[in-house]
């Protein structure tokens, strides 16, 4: 999976985003979503956190600017979009009847419809090892946990090698040890060149994994930047309402201590 690096940065200008009359988003600019980091959307319920993502997907309409190797990416057919993007929802379905196995063959051969049977089966069994699910592979998805099921998406996505990932909450079901392995997993998929977003709710994860943290608030841009920038008591305070302190671990990561309301 690592002969498919992004060809520049994602820039996206004057985004507008609406949900039938209800505007969204209004001519939003996001700083450069660079290639091999981590950028994580946070902000408040509400903020439109997932509602960006998907706008960036083309799951939802937008106008403005989605500026990729030089095309706006808003311009392109669902299908080239989809061949560069790769999107994970927050859940997928219980109920489906694939074994996990088939779901992450059947995510690979849509897009890549020529790739021989031997071929295909190693790319899955190695993005279900990379995710750390291998033992799940002849499990069917509705016999999965909710945290189980959001490893088996992420493998869906991974398997398609998108210059572009796009992922919705992709630890709000999974334990400890689960969101250590799956943000390990994203961080060397972003290390070998690609543009990873990620949606977050938890800051202190998102703190110690993300190399950007963009924060949304009432249809803006509150803050961006590294965590030690834009992480603050100040942003806190505005933006959650919360009265809190950010601290730092030895290791060079941080935590948060939350004393009340603001």
């Amino acid at each position: 999976m690592t002969d498919n690096p992004a060809k520049g940065p994602l820039g996206v200008r004057g985004l507008t985003v609406r949900y039938g009359t209800t505007v969204i988003f209004d001519s939003v600019d996001l700083p450069t979503i660079r290639p091999g980091e981590v950028s994580v959307f946070a902000g408040p319920n509400g903020a439109g956190k997932s509602t960006l993502l998907r706008a960036l997907a083309g799951m939802i309409r937008a106008s403005g600017e989605i500026l990729y190797d030089g095309r706006n990416l808003l311009d392109l057919t669902a299908h080239r979009r989809a061949e560069l993007v790769g999107f994970m929802p927050q859940s997928i379905a219980a109920t489906n009847g694939l074994t996990v196995l088939d779901s992450v063959l059947a995510s690979l051969r849509l897009f890549s419809p020529g790739i021989s049977a031997r071929r295909s089966q190693d790319a899955a069994l190695s993005a279900l090892e990379r995710i750390g699910i291998l033992h799940l592979a002849m499990r069917p998805l509705g016999q999965l946990s909710g945290g189980q099921r959001q490893m088996a998406s992420l493998a869906q996505s991974l398997v398609r090698r998108p210059q572009i990932l796009l992922l919705d909450e992709p630890t709000s079901a999974l334990d400890l040890r689960h969101q250590v392995e799956v943000m390990s997993a994203i961080k060397s998929v972003a290390r070998e060149g690609r543009i990873v977003i990620v949606v977050l709710h938890d800051l202190s994860l998102a703190a110690n994994w993300a190399d950007q943290l963009i924060f949304l608030h009432d249809g803006r841009v509150a803050d961006a930047g590294t965590p030690a920038d834009v992480l603050t008591s100040d942003l806190l305070r505005s933006v959650y309402r919360v009265s809190a302190r950010v601290g730092r671990a030895a290791g060079g990561g941080a935590y948060l201590a939350v004393d009340g309301l603001a």
